[in-house]
């Protein structure tokens, strides 16, 4: 999972900066890829007063998941709407994480 901190400071236009986070993030899929480990993407959890610039990242990042046929464990949707769920309103408390565990296990079962 890799993202947020790319996207959260307003200082760059959002489009910008995701365009610079995906390719990154295509970066190590293409190094995962030629050495025949298995790619796992994840939607960053929303950013406090910010989330149209997650839901930005995370569009991005699904058709990129899409387009190669990666798996894509959505954190996004559990926890929007749940200030709850972060000690800072970016980093998952422990509530948070084990949110975060239940849509893992969704996409990646624990036997996997």
């Amino acid at each position: 999972m890799g993202g947020t901190n790319d996207v959260r400071e307003q200082t760059t236009p959002i489009e910008a900066q995701v365009d610079t986070a995906i390719a990154n993030i295509g970066q190590m899929t293409e190094l995962a890829d030629s050495v025949n480990l298995t790619v796992v993407l994840c939607k960053i959890p929303p950013i406090q007063n910010e989330y149209d610039r997650a839901e930005a990242f995370n569009t991005a990042l699904e058709a990129f998941a899409q387009q190669h046929h990666y798996k894509l464990i959505d954190y996004y949707t559990p926890m929007a709407g749940h200030p709850e769920y972060f000690k800072d309103g970016i980093h998952p408390n422990s509530h948070g994480y084990f949110v975060m565990q239940k849509a893992l296990t969704e996409v990646l079962p624990l036997n996997y």
